[in-house]
């Protein structure tokens, strides 16, 4: 190779690894998504990130009496709590099960009235007297003991527009 001809490929092989390296720096600046099986899923109305929009936010609706069972079974289907909105005792499980392809969870609200996506706990990190679970697979289920009179607004913590609310009496 002359001398024309190595500067050519040494400026080819330096815009070449600038351009990956460009392209590796743009993911990093976007957060990192959970590998979800999103085949035969299905969904309505969906943003450009390819989430459902919170435009079409879950009403809770009426508040169901389940205060004569001691176990519940809630199902997330839909995009949606088949019972977002239910009262139970004190001392009653709760067992939430997901239907969908798409994972999903519930956790307590935080209060800080935001829409937007975050973390949920990973399967290790979840405890059993704090309201969270972890993201949920197709057919996975969480449970939680509500021991304490209370009432607890939730979402789904990567979809916080699916809220319920559960109302514990003695």
């Amino acid at each position: 190779m002359n001398r024309k001809e190595t500067i050519m490929a040494v400026t080819v092989l330096v815009f070449a690894l600038g351009l990956i390296g460009a392209i590796f720096l743009s993911s990093l600046d976007k957060p990192q998504e959970k590998k979800e099986n999103t085949e035969n899923a299905q969904h309505d109305e969906t943003n450009s990130d390819g989430h459902h929009n919170s435009d079409n936010a879950q009403s809770i609706g009426e508040i169901v009496d389940l205060t004569n069972e001691s176990e519940v079974s809630v199902d997330i289907k839909d995009f949606k709590y088949t019972k977002p909105n239910i009262k139970i005792k004190k001392g009653t499980k709760v067992t939430w099960t997901n239907q969908d392809a798409i994972q999903h969870n519930v956790m307590l609200d935080h209060g800080d009235n935001s829409n937007a996506p975050h973390n949920a706990p990973k399967p290790n990190e979840v405890k059993p007297d704090v309201f969270a679970g972890p993201l949920l697979s197709k057919g996975e289920s969480y449970s939680f003991t509500f021991n304490g009179v209370s009432t607890d607004p939730y979402h789904c913590s990567p979809h916080p527009y699916m809220k319920g609310s559960v109302t514990v009496v003695e």
